[in-house]
């Protein structure tokens, strides 16, 4: 008896491999497609137009591809690349630029949830605002190395170009410019300039912009867009027109300094007129 029994030991043991053998495989894939789809459901934005060079991370961007919170795009010299947000947000990545999403959540029915932040390393985007722009607008930022850019409003369209200094074009609603040194508040139909950190952002006339940065500007602002106007923060909706926002050829618009960081008061515009600064 005690012969049979270690007889059948292999021999169970054999039979419960066999059994388990297909069932890992299964298991594996059934985690698979669980981290896909978390991952799609936590996607930020798709590349909807592309040309050029474009990279995400270490690896060749496609069309259509879906992009992640903490995802790098860069374009090389001559390319482009359209992202289409999951809140309706456009950017506008030009030539030669490095784009991160440093955090973005977007769910529609959770206006709570709202997060926004990205990172421009080096290059020229245009920023197009959507849903969380409308419904929280202070949750929305873009760092560059000379300060952080914010939304001053709902509805907002700008350009930013670093070619050191920064420039900083604004073609709808209002951007406030914040570092060590202050906040600067520009509106529509303005341009601005900062050199560094610690240097409070300054407004410039348009007309005046260097090559290096109206270049980038042209390209962008010519660069395909899903829509004139941004969705409306209560229905969520994408805007129905379609087309680029013409770019102001001159002005400086007027723009009202708080000294201090984080704080911040939008003046009415002014065509060419200078700036007014508030102590």
């Amino acid at each position: 008896m005690a012969e049979q029994g270690r007889a059948r030991g292999p021999i169970h043991e054999e039979n419960t491999k066999a059994l388990m053998t297909p069932i890992r495989p299964a298991l594996i894939g059934l985690a698979a497609a669980a981290l896909l789809i978390s991952a799609q459901a936590h996607a930020a934005a798709t590349i909807q137009i592309m040309k050029g060079n474009v990279r995400v991370g270490n690896s060749a961007a496609t069309q259509g591809q879906r992009l992640l919170s903490g995802a790098t795009v860069s374009t090389g010299p001559g390319a482009q690349a359209y992202l289409k947000f999951d809140d309706q947000q456009q950017i506008m990545l030009d030539q030669d630029t490095a784009f991160t999403i440093v955090d973005f959540r977007y769910v529609a029915n959770e206006p709570q949830v709202d997060r926004a932040t990205f990172e421009l390393q080096r290059g020229a985007v245009r920023f197009i605002s959507g849903v969380i722009g409308a419904r929280n607008p202070g949750v929305v930022a873009l760092r560059i190395p000379q300060a952080t850019l914010s939304l001053r409003g709902t509805d907002t369209d700008f350009m930013v170009a670093l070619v050191n200094p920064a420039y900083l074009k604004v073609l709808k609603g209002a951007v406030g410019v914040t570092n060590s040194g202050g906040t600067v508040v520009f509106g529509t139909d303005t341009a601005a300039t900062v050199a560094f950190a610690a240097a409070m952002a300054e407004p410039v006339f348009v007309s005046a912009l260097p090559p290096t940065a109206s270049g980038p500007f042209a390209n962008l602002a010519t660069a395909p867009t899903a829509a004139a106007g941004t969705p409306s923060a209560a229905s969520g909706a994408p805007g129905a027109a379609a087309g680029a926002v013409p770019a102001p050829t001159t002005g400086v618009g007027t723009a009202v300094v708080v000294i201090g960081v984080g704080a911040a008061v939008l003046g009415a515009a002014a065509k060419e007129s200078s700036a007014t600064t508030h102590h």
